[in-house]
């Protein structure tokens, strides 16, 4: 029984470690990419059906709040889906390297030393 709790509470930080990359760098880049709306938004409905489903018929905690977790970060996935939906295509036409440094760049700082 000890085993399948570890497998269960396992969960917790594989949500964390497999949502958090695809977050950040949504927030970098102002853009979701290729990311499939379809897939964002039946993944936070699937995990909130779930959280319906496991406190009605389990009750176990554990395996709600893992449930949870993954419902909020999918919510925080479809909220970038949203929110980045029809960004300007002039942000996301910049390079990678002016998005992540932010708007200036260490050669802008010399050229205007000069």
């Amino acid at each position: 029984m000890l085993s399948v709790s570890l497998l269960q509470a396992s969960t917790v930080p594989l949500a964390l470690i497999s949502k958090a990359p695809q977050i950040i760098s949504n927030h970098r880049l102002h853009s979701t990419g290729n990311l499939s709306a379809f897939a964002v938004f039946n993944a936070f409905m699937g995990c909130v059906a779930r959280l319906f489903t496991t406190s009605q018929e389990t009750g176990d905690s554990l395996v709600w709040w893992g449930f949870a977790l993954a419902a909020a970060l999918n919510a925080v996935l479809a909220g970038q889906m949203i929110m980045y939906w029809n960004v300007n295509d002039d942000y996301r036409s910049r390079p990678l390297t002016d998005t992540i440094l932010g708007e200036k760049r260490a050669g802008d700082i010399s050229r205007k030393i000069e």
